[in-house]
C-alpha cells in the first residue's frame, strides 16, 4: 500500500522486515504514524495578516502584558530573542536548572531565572561557545559542545573535558544524559562513552568507536538508555545487563533523530517517519 493510500493519522503496523500493513496493533509490532495531518505542511501566515484592525490592536495590547496574563489557550505566549537577553537566537537545547532554565546556543549558555537572563561563554571558562546538548543532575550541569564537555556546579565551570585534558575520544559532544551515578555522552565520531564520578571515560564494545550520535538523540528510562545514530540505527543499552545492542530491522530509516516515552511505549523519530514500540519489546 502506498503512502498516498494510507489513512492520515492512522497507526499502520510495521513488521520486522519493514513491510507495511494494517493490523490490530499487536504487542510485538512496531507502528508508524504520520506526524502531519493533511495541509499541516503549508506555511502558516502571521496571525495578524488577515485580521480585522480591532483584532490586530487586541493582539498587540495582549502581547505587551506579562506572559502570565496572556492567552492561555495554547497560542504563542512569549518570544525571547537576543533583544530580551539571550546570547543567541538559535537555541539547540533547553533544561530545567536550579529553579530556572538553561539554554544551549551556538554562542554559549543563557540562564533564565527570577532575576532575568544572564549568559556565559568561553570567556567565562566554557570549553567552547558552540553548545549542542545539556544534561542536569542536581546542581551539576553538563554542557556538550563542539570542542569538548564542560562540567558546571551551581552555575560555575568546574572542569573541561577534552581529548587533551582527559581520555575523551572525541571533542564533538552531541548528547548528554545522567544514568545513575554516571553520565552517558553521545559524540559525533566516537559513539557513546560513559563518564564516571572520577572523571574517567570508558567505552563500550557495541556502542563506541567510529559512530555518530545525532544531536540530543538520547533517552533514559528505568530499564534502558537509547541512542539514535546517523545512519546506523537504534542503539539500546540494557541497564540491568549493562550491554548495548543495535536495532535496525523494522525502522523506516537508520537515521534515528529523536525519542519520547509515554504510557509504556517508546516513540522513535527518524528522517523517514515515526516508530512506536512497547518498551518491554525492545529486546524481544
Amino acid at each position: 500500500m502506498s503512502e498516498a493510500q494510507r489513512e492520515p493519522g492512522h497507526w499502520t503496523e510495521h513488521d520486522e522486515e519493514g513491510e507495511y500493513g494494517h493490523g490490530n496493533r499487536g504487542q510485538g509490532a512496531m507502528a508508524v504514524q504520520s506526524v502531519r495531518e493533511p495541509g499541516e505542511d503549508r506555511v502558516e501566515r502571521d496571525r495578524n495578516d488577515d485580521a480585522p484592525d480591532d483584532d490586530r490592536q487586541k493582539w498587540r495590547d495582549e502581547d505587551q502584558r506579562p506572559v502570565s496574563q496572556q492567552r492561555q489557550a495554547g497560542g504563542e505566549q512569549q518570544v525571547l530573542t537576543r533583544a530580551d537577553g539571550l546570547i543567541a537566537d538559535h537555541v539547540t537545547d533547553i533544561a530545567s536548572y536550579r529553579g530556572g532554565l538553561v539554554l544551549a546556543t551556538p554562542a554559549g549558555l543563557t540562564f533564565l531565572d527570577a532575576s532575568g537572563a544572564h549568559s556565559m561563554y568561553a570567556f567565562h571558562g566554557l570549553v567552547n561557545n558552540h553548545v549542542y546538548a545539556l544534561g542536569v543532575s542536581g546542581n551539576e550541569l553538563m554542557a556538550g559542545t563542539l570542542g569538548g564537555l564542560s562540567r558546571l556546579d551551581e552555575g560555575d565551570v568546574k572542569f573541561n573535558y577534552t581529548t587533551s585534558s582527559s581520555n575523551l575520544k572525541h571533542n564533538w559532544i552531541t548528547s548528554v544524559v545522567p544514568v545513575g551515578s554516571e553520565w552517558m555522552i553521545g559524540t559525533y565520531g566516537a559513539g557513546v562513552l560513559a563518564l564516571d564520578s572520577s572523571g574517567h571515560f570508558h567505552g563500550f564494545e557495541a556502542a563506541s568507536g567510529p559512530l555518530e550520535i545525532n544531536p540530543n538523540a538520547m533517552l533514559v528510562t528505568e530499564n534502558y538508555v537509547l541512542a539514535g545514530s546517523l545512519g546506523q540505527g537504534l542503539y539500546v543499552y540494557d541497564r540491568q545487563s549493562q550491554r548495548w545492542s543495535v536495532i535496525r530491522n523494522g525502522l523506516p530509516s537508520l537515521n534515528v533523530t529523536a525519542f519520547a516515552a509515554a504510557n509504556g511505549y517508546i516513540f522513535i523519530g527518524t528522517d523517514n517517519g515515526l516508530v512506536r514500540i512497547p518498551e518491554q519489546k525492545l529486546h524481544s
